[in-house]
């Protein structure tokens, strides 16, 4: 395994010299048997607010034709460049993109729909009018970008019922020991590479609040010095570690302003984030970061809770 900065942490693990086979992503499977969706929630309703703007557009259109009198492939023109970015807009979400691109999508296709609506006035029997229509139609789409933002921005991390559709629940199996830890592992790292590329330096951050934000690599490493058959002897050693994890992983749950100093929050820039640290740290890290950090996060925290109710807590 490696840490952010990719130094080995198994180099003096003997465990870890044991061959293994290849494991899948743990974005495609969940070695507790759990299915994952692929999207966070927040990810989810930015594409159907999206969708529900794009299927209002286009209802909308025979609608302006028929008040306004115009041709209808006058009107399907003119609001092309809207229906575009709405639609590019969906597929950039679902690529976890930050949604920040939604208003450089809104700005690029615009432009580009000038000239396209200019060269295809040409070809139509009734002349349009392209800069009314281009008007129009940058307003339309500002409005449903804003709608979108405004969704995604209140479909906040919910570890409770964010897998109300959890197919299999696994009860604790002391032989299964190393695979709960590999499971954690996973979600973690990827943890922690988000907080690492969210928390830079080019963003104001420091070394100090990513240390504090971090979960460290030697607190799950020491459950491989655990074997599954002295899980017993050692259960007050193995509630600490998890205990540890547990704790940090709910720190990300805190607000920002609860965790850092007014120092550090003013010197924070270039993320979406509320000024004053009223959000959530791990609401930022899935608003400014493409990988599935809600995903990870719930993850690791199951696997926790799951070791802690085995261990008895």
């Amino acid at each position: 395994m490696h840490d952010s900065l990719g130094t080995s942490t198994h180099a003096h693990d003997p465990r870890a010299l044991h061959a293994r086979a290849p494991s899948p992503h743990p974005e495609d499977v969940d070695p507790l048997g759990r299915a994952h969706p692929t999207r966070s929630a927040d990810e989810h309703a930015v594409i159907r607010a999206l969708a529900f703007c794009l299927v209002a557009v286009v209802i909308a259109i025979p609608i302006i034709a028929a008040v306004s009198a115009a041709p209808f492939l006058n009107v399907f023109v003119g609001l092309s460049p809207v229906i575009v970015t709405l639609a590019l807009g969906i597929a950039a979400t679902g690529q976890h993109y930050r949604y920040t691109i939604l208003w450089y999508l809104l700005l690029v296709v615009h432009i580009i729909g000038l000239a396209w609506l200019w060269l295809v006035n040409l070809a139509l029997s009734v002349p349009l009018n392209v800069g009314a229509s281009s008007v129009l139609s940058c307003i339309i789409g500002a409005i449903a970008v804003s709608i979108a933002m405004v969704v995604g921005s209140r479909a906040p991390v919910d570890v409770k019922h964010v897998h109300h559709h959890t197919t299999v629940e696994h009860e604790f199996h002391t032989e299964k020991l190393v695979e709960y830890v590999h499971s954690m592992e996973d979600k973690v790292k990827g943890l922690n590479f988000a907080i690492g590329r969210v928390y830079r330096r080019s963003n104001g951050s420091s070394d100090a609040i990513r240390e504090r934000l971090r979960i460290s690599r030697e607190w799950y490493n020491e459950f491989y010095a655990i074997k599954p058959e002295d899980l017993d002897e050692q259960k007050v050693k193995a509630r600490i570690l998890v205990h540890k994890i547990h704790d940090r992983l709910k720190l990300l749950a805190a607000k920002e302003r609860d965790v850092f100093t007014e120092k550090e929050l003013a010197a924070l820039k270039n993320l979406a984030r509320n000024k004053n640290g009223e959000d959530a740290i791990i609401d930022v890290l899935k608003t400014n970061d493409r990988d599935p950090v809600e995903h990870y996060y719930v993850g690791a925290v199951e696997v926790c809770e799951t070791i802690l109710k085995g261990l008895g807590r």
